[in-house]
């Protein structure tokens, strides 16, 4: 509402019956909360706090530079090869393992069986 209007109160049954319900009239108008504005801008701020942690720390740690010579060399993989050195990382970071993939069980038999048959091959081939 603008200031400039003047606020009154709606006449009703009840109003009518009680004669200094226009004394008792209150307004109470809400405001939102709004933050302070410092006027400084995140890049700022980022910018600030990477000079105040390249002073504060002269020597290099072995683990932020392993971290990032392993994102360099991710960023030349292709798609399929990049995840896989996502799933590796987040594994080094200690994150579990993904479980192996679920085969039907006449499929899971054949490999067995085919597994069965290279081991045989290969103790024959051997002796």
């Amino acid at each position: 509402m603008a200031e400039s209007e003047e606020l009154s109160i709606i006449q009703t049954k009840c109003t009518a019956l009680k004669k200094n319900a226009v004394n008792d009239f209150q307004v109470v108008v809400h405001n939102r909360k709004r933050r302070k504005e410092t006027g400084r801008t995140s890049v700022e701020n980022n910018i600030e706090q990477c000079k105040k942690s390249s002073t504060t720390d002269k020597e290099i740690d072995m683990k932020k530079a392993r971290f990032e010579v392993f994102k360099f060399a991710m960023s030349g993989l292709k798609s399929t090869e990049k995840q896989k050195a996502k799933e590796d990382l987040a594994i080094q970071l200690g994150a579990k393992p993904f479980k192996n993939k679920g085969y039907n069980y006449k499929e899971y038999k054949q490999m067995k069986e085919k597994q069965r048959k290279d081991n045989y091959n290969r103790k024959t081939y051997f002796q």
